[in-house]
This record gives C-alpha cells, structure tokens and sequence, in this order.
C-alpha cells in the first residue's frame, strides 16, 4: 500500500469522524437481541482487503474493494415459545447506508431455519464488496422472522451496536493528482532558485 494512499485513508477518516452523525458502538463481540433471544458474534475480524489497509475489525478502504471477514456466530433462542413453528433468518448485513451506497452483497447468511434450541455456528468466512461512495459504514448481525421460508431481504437498520466498520477513502482524480505534482514542482524550483540567488 502507498504512502500517499495511507495518509489520504487517514485525512479522510478523520474528516469523516468529525461529520459522522451516528453514535455506533463497534466491537468483535456483539449480542444482538431479537425476539426469540440473541445472535452472539464474537472475534470479528477482517482478514484481508483488496485496497486499504485493516485492524482487527476496522478498515479504510477505496470505493468498491473487497473485504473477507471472519466471526463467530451462535444463536441463543431463550423465548420459542412466541411464533412457534415459524422460520427465522439470521445474518450479518451492511448497515442501510452502505446498501444504499452500493455494498453488495448486502446481506451474509448465517442461519434460515426453525426456532429450534441454541446452536453454534462455529466460525464463519464471508466476502463482501465496499460501498462505492466514500463515507463511514457498519457491519452487524439482525434477524428477520418469517411464517414461511423467504430469501433475506430488505434494508437493516443496526441502531447503536456493529460488529465491524468500514471508512470507504476517497480517491483522487488523476487530473487531481497531476495538478498537486505540478504545484509541488513549481514550489521545488522556486525554492531551488531562491537558494541559488543567495549564494551569488
């Protein structure tokens, strides 16, 4: 990774910060509840990026790069009493921000089933793609509850709790980074000239 991409991911990061309305709080270890008790993620972390850099469960990336993450997952069906019989999806999807933005897929699947007792789903592997539009957005774990089996579907809104976060950096137009050249150039002469003139 560049240099000049390392700090631009920095000035960009911080800038976005300063402007991020949402208070999400961002942790490898998450209980998402739901109505029939929680969805444990522990350990989450990124395992590679394809533009950017990453730690532990945080990443700055370019518009669209493609992230693994590794979790794991279990489901702690306290209340089966409630809808008993009916089907319930479990998955870890982008927060409605970044599906808006362009994150594909926007939905992990974990588990579609009956609410049957707890179980373990072990460690997970998936793969997502960035938002394409530069911003801050979130990866968390929801739960849909459905009378009969239906793809996952639908916007997530994840609150105040994520499992991982995603700063999509913007790049810089080529036109954009000739110009910043050619300015640095031009400040490197006359400062070569100056000191020049001073030695005559």
């Amino acid at each position: 990774m560049s240099k000049s991409f390392t700090l631009l991911s920095l000035a960009t990061a911080a800038a976005l910060a300063s402007f991020n309305a949402l208070a999400v709080d961002v942790a490898s270890d998450v209980k998402y509840g739901n109505i029939h008790g929680t969805l444990d993620i522990t350990g989450a972390t990124f395992t590679a990026v394809s533009g950017g850099s990453f730690s532990g469960n945080t990443a700055v990336v370019t518009p669209g790069a493609n992230l693994s993450l590794s979790f794991n997952a279990a489901i702690d069906y306290t209340n089966r009493d409630y809808c008993a019989g009916c089907i319930i999806q479990e998955y870890m999807a982008w927060d409605g921000a970044a599906q808006a933005a362009g994150a594909t897929p926007t939905q992990l699947n974990l588990y579609s089933g009956m609410i049957l007792p707890d179980r373990a789903l072990d460690t997970q592997t998936r793969t997502t793609q960035a938002p394409t539009t530069p911003g801050e957005y979130f990866i968390g774990g929801a739960s849909t509850l459905q009378f009969n089996y239906v793809p996952v579907s639908g916007g997530l809104g994840l609150g105040d709790k994520a499992s991982f976060k995603v700063t999509v950096a913007a790049v810089p137009e080529p036109e954009s980074v000739a110009l910043m050249l050619a300015g640095m150039l031009t400040l490197a002469f006359v400062a070569e000239r100056k000191n020049r003139q001073r030695r005559i």
